[in-house]
């Protein structure tokens, strides 16, 4: 086949927009005196978000280049479940923890405080690194890197842990559980399930282990206040000055962390948080003293009618945890206590459009989708999907907008209660 002369430029073309935007974010970091990306173990680890868009043109053109040089088969081994073999015997084995930042430790060391073969540790790294985890500074010595230290102990740690015990299985699991239940919507009907070998959901698997569930807590934790998806960044990109004197019911809002971000800055708000009551036992003694007349719990599950007449009710990341027909009986079990103009708020991942946003960005909102189905048999929804699940639940929610939170797929979706 012959090669348009698009296709021909197209390395070209890539190479310059790599150049073009990487020479944008050395100015701006040398113009600032700000420290540069690095594999340093104290290195930072986010870049300013005015590089938004440089990095986001980085990231694809290289990607893209990636792709072009690769073939179908090397692609697809890549991304084959043996990668993630090294982080999990990483983290199954505290190899992170066993030396500090600045120290070095030998591979036959760290089999010897492990009790792994030296054969075993030396692959499991070397392969670890090719992921910039871990780096070989001297020939069988190993040193950090700002992602190996992201798997030390701490709440990073923590969220690997949950990825790699509880996630990984059920990912690996997804495919047979499509085929054992292809139409169901159960959210016990999941790859999850399948790993582990029972006929309970992930949420009631985890509330008979106090320890599983406080893993999975953290990690949810983790992932709902970092980069991308900190509460300030719902406190700043809604108009909750418009709500007035209102109260906002915040539904499955845990420990509250969110109403108290929103409540600080509008002083004018009240907040309900409503949750199961192990979830926000001791919530209220953990509230700042100026919030105490202004943000309180109350033990609610959401498939139960709603007991309180409110001018808005917020949620942010509950219905992605559950397929359209668990969505629709939340939703219904608002109704009566809606009233005419009543507000509902939804802060969930917006999917986008193929190609509407940096290729790079929509894969890691692809992957969260794919993760959803394996774990709760839900999924990210799109504008059309949203849309179609409150008209579904009732006509009377008018969709009223939907505001998309720069550089993320996450949105503020408003609808309005039209009903008497």
């Amino acid at each position: 086949m012959c090669q348009s002369p698009g296709d021909s430029r197209r390395l070209l073309d890539l190479a310059a927009s790599i150049s073009t935007a990487t020479t944008k974010m050395d100015a701006y970091l040398k113009e600032r005196n700000l420290p540069y990306p690095s594999f340093e173990p104290n290195a930072p680890q986010t870049l300013p978000r005015e590089l938004q868009d440089a990095k986001d043109s980085i990231l694809d053109a290289a990607s893209e280049l990636h792709d072009l040089l690769t073939d179908p088969l090397t692609a697809f081994f890549e991304s084959a479940p043996v990668g993630f073999m090294s982080l999990m015997l990483i983290q199954r084995f505290g190899i992170a923890d066993l030396f500090g930042p600045e120290k070095e430790m030998s591979f036959a060391l760290i089999a010897e405080k492990t009790g792994l073969s030296e054969g075993v540790v030396k692959n499991t790294i070397r392969h670890a690194m090719t992921m910039r985890v871990f780096r070989e500074p001297r020939k069988g010595f190993v040193g950090h890197t700002p992602r190996s230290m992201a798997m030390r102990d701490g709440d990073m740690a923590r969220f690997m842990e949950f990825a790699m015990e509880e996630l990984t299985p059920g990912v690996l699991s997804a495919a047979k559980a499509c085929e054992k239940w292809p139409q169901s919507g159960e959210p016990n009907h999941t790859g999850f399930s399948l790993s582990q070998n029972t006929d309970l959901s992930l949420y009631e698997t985890l509330a008979k282990d106090p320890v599983r569930a406080a893993r999975m807590a953290n990690a949810m934790h983790v992932w709902a206040t970092s980069g991308s998806y900190p509460a300030s960044r719902v406190v700043n990109e809604y108009d909750w000055g418009r709500l007035g004197a209102g109260t906002v019911v915040d539904v499955g809002g845990s420990r509250g962390h969110v109403a108290v971000a929103i409540a600080s800055r509008f002083p004018s708000l009240k907040f309900m948080v409503q949750d199961l009551p192990s979830t926000i036992a001791g919530a209220e003694a953990d509230l700042p003293p100026q919030l105490a007349d202004r943000v309180s719990f109350m033990a609610h599950n959401f498939f139960q009618e709603q007991p309180v007449v409110a001018s808005a009710y917020f949620f942010r990341w509950i219905f992605h945890n559950w397929s359209d027909n668990y969505c629709i009986k939340i939703l219904r079990a608002l109704i009566p206590a809606l009233r005419p103009g009543a507000l509902l708020i939804v802060n969930e991942i917006c999917m986008p459009e193929p190609g509407e946003i940096p290729v790079w960005r929509e894969r890691l909102a692809r992957t969260m989708t794919l993760g959803m189905i394996s774990m709760f048999n839900s999924y990210e929804r799109d504008l059309d999907d949203w849309t179609r699940l409150f008209q579904k639940a009732d006509p009377r929610f008018q969709f009223v907008d939907i505001q998309h939170i720069t550089g993320t797929e996450m949105a503020l979706i408003e609808v309005k209660w039209t009903g008497e």
